[in-house]
């Protein structure tokens, strides 16, 4: 069980869910009695760039995982370049690469390598991964249906849910083979607010623009060589319950990937993981892929993968009453008579919704 709870942790780790987890920093002459967690991509793009993870995992009690501070993170290129990623404080790694950069150039067809230094010297290397170009994403539809889910109380109700589907080539660029992919989505929507607090009831109601990355619930690839046909058409990528979200205006933003073989089983195989309910006719749980080996002490434990990809983006927009039966978000509504008034939320200051910003981006278009 704890293996499995580990494993999991990890998995969404990858997916940008590290809020529970406290920062590091690893003394010298420390034997860890635990496994490390690398995570890594490059997406080559205008700019470029490239993104890690560094946690250390607790395999034998009930510790989360905690993220590792002040590490030397590099990529690496064939050419015996190098570029350093710049720490963040929840054990993140970033760097931008400019797409003309001549130091260091980001081509589709080369192989890059991601290296980690621990603060106590302990090292650990991925595999060489070719950077895949990818296929148009052609397009993304929207359909809205109904279907039954679980309540908490363990009953059965019917909602409404708007399903995205992508339509693209299943052929690899370059060559004669079949694309394996993974996609990613995030969302975007307009909140006007609808003030009940009396320090904002006189104030005009602004409108701001909640910009939501990443969706962690579910890993979402698809191997084309599993398929017959050379073109995938209305594949769902994502679904979320049809609410107030799609009464002002809502954008999809979608981003198809191009993976190798072994990261897309690696993919795969957390997507599985993800999927477990702990029933009778779930996989068995299981250690699940790597391509990062420890340089310093080959009887470490390492756990993680490290990929390179083209990115091609998709953004969908869902205009006001496309997605029947759904209303707006505010105003909340009043305390009953008696009850004392809440602080202000949303409603009152739609700033105060994680995500929001008063300037529309640049690519809402309707």
């Amino acid at each position: 069980m704890k293996t499995k709870l580990t494993l999991l942790c990890s998995a969404l780790l990858f997916l940008g869910l590290s809020s529970c987890v406290d920062e590091i920093t690893l003394g010298a002459g420390e034997r860890p009695t635990s496994g490390m967690l690398v995570q890594g991509r490059l997406i080559q793009g205008t700019p470029s760039y490239v993104e890690a993870t560094v946690y250390e995992l607790f395999l034998y009690d009930n510790n989360l995982p905690r993220a590792v501070g002040n590490s030397e993170v590099l990529l690496h290129d064939e050419e015996g370049r190098s570029v350093p990623l710049i720490p963040n404080y929840d054990g993140t790694y970033f760097q931008h690469i400019e797409s003309n950069d001549p130091n260091f150039p980001i081509v589709a067809g080369q192989r890059y390598q991601l290296t980690v230094t621990l603060p106590n010297g302990q090292g650990y290397a991925s595999a060489w991964e070719t950077l895949l170009p990818v296929s148009p994403l052609d397009s993304v539809s929207l359909q809205v249906y109904e279907k039954d889910v679980a309540t908490f109380e363990g009953e059965l109700e019917t909602q409404r849910f708007a399903g995205f589907r992508a339509s693209t080539s299943l052929k690899q660029p370059g060559s004669d083979g079949p694309a394996r992919y993974r996609w990613e989505t995030d969302q975007a929507y307009r909140l006007t607010e609808d003030p009940i607090h009396p320090a904002y009831v006189d104030l005009s109601p602004k409108t701001c623009y909640v910009q939501l990355t990443g969706n962690i619930d579910k890993i979402v690839v698809l191997n084309g060589a599993e398929l017959s046909e050379r073109y995938l058409e209305g594949y769902q990528i994502w679904e979320t319950p049809a609410d107030y979200r799609f009464f002002e205006g809502f954008y999809l933003i979608a981003y198809q990937q191009s993976l190798t073989d072994n990261a897309f089983r690696y993919f795969d195989e957390l997507a599985q993981l993800l999927a477990r309910r702990g029933t009778l006719f779930d996989l068995p749980a299981g250690a699940i892929r790597t391509n990062i080996s420890p340089t310093t002490d080959p009887d470490a434990l390492t756990y993680g993968y490290f990929y390179a990809t083209q990115q091609d983006t998709f953004r969908l927009y869902v205009p006001p009453g496309q997605v029947p039966g759904v209303s707006r978000r505010c105003p909340y509504p009043p305390p009953l008579p008696g009850e004392e008034l809440p602080p202000p939320n949303e409603c009152d200051d739609c700033l105060l919704q994680a995500g929001s910003q008063l300037e529309r981006p640049e690519w809402w278009i309707e």
